[in-house]
């Protein structure tokens, strides 16, 4: 008994010495990788008698960091690293229809994705590489599949025809930040199962992170054998907006993932596709 008591305080004492360390030691400079931290994090959140105090000082904090990355030049690297999506598209011979837009409120992509998950419930996608959250190219797809299943503008195998790449953020949100902490109530749960009658419901709030209200994401998808003027190209751009003003990801119907343009969508022809 005393021996695994001991074995447990060692192992509190190293997650403490760990997370300190990197949250001190790192947290103001550009350095910092979220992802790790997030990770090293939900250890000290899943082994803590302090769960909730933790877990609301670590939604902060990453918030914090993610306004202090995209306003130090941060955000640079998504603009190269979009850059060079649209050179390999240009390569390959397709037009590229790029689009920057904001989101109106929050946004919730990816929920179940490892980034954020083991320490609140509720994950986000988040490029490890990067250090920003992105957009997966199969969450636009998805959205602009589902635009044009309401719309009917556009036939399956001209949908075919489009490569969508993942969206990433190339302007801060409200307030500099890039995520911002949130929360999730169920209402009818009593001890992590559901109930039926509200009077025996015991809410219990499930804080997470979303995507910053005012945050600027720049779409872009590739279209083979597409002039400027041609309708399917100007098609293209009507089922996109539809997606953006319906939302991406979780919780749309809430505003969640809603966005609309910035400025004027533009197309790259690139100079194999010139008139």
């Amino acid at each position: 008994m005393e021996a695994s008591s001991a074995k447990n305080s060692t192992q509190t004492l190293w997650v403490d010495y760990v997370y300190d360390t990197v949250v001190n030691r790192y947290s103001d400079t550009n350095t910092l990788n979220l992802f790790s931290l997030i990770n090293i994090s939900s250890i000290k959140v899943n082994t803590s008698d302090e769960k909730e105090k933790i877990k609301r000082s670590l939604l902060h904090s990453i918030a914090r960091y993610s306004k202090r990355y995209s306003n130090e030049g941060g955000l640079a690297a998504t603009r190269k690293h979009l850059n060079e999506f649209k050179i390999a598209y240009l390569s390959m011979g397709f037009a590229v229809l790029e689009l920057d837009a904001k989101l109106t409120y929050r946004g919730l992509v990816g929920s179940s994705s490892s980034f954020g998950r083991p320490a609140f419930d509720v994950g986000l996608s988040f490029d490890p590489i990067l250090n920003v959250p992105y957009i997966p190219s199969s969450s636009v797809k998805g959205a602009f599949k589902a635009a044009n299943d309401t719309a009917k503008l556009l036939r399956d195998e001209s949908v075919r025809k489009l490569d969508f790449s993942d969206a990433y953020p190339v302007d801060h949100g409200l307030k500099g930040y890039l995520l911002v902490p949130d929360v999730l109530t169920p209402h009818y749960t009593k001890g992590g199962k559901d109930v039926l009658r509200e009077d025996e419901a015991v809410p219990v709030p499930v804080p997470y992170l979303s995507l910053a209200p005012d945050s600027v994401y720049r779409f872009m998808v590739g279209v083979g054998g597409v002039r400027p003027d041609d309708e399917f190209f100007k098609t293209v751009v009507k089922v996109f907006k539809l997606a953006l003003e319906c939302g991406i990801g979780a919780k749309t119907s809430l505003g969640y993932g809603v966005f609309e343009l910035t400025k004027e969508p533009s197309v790259d022809m690139g100079v194999g596709n010139a008139k």
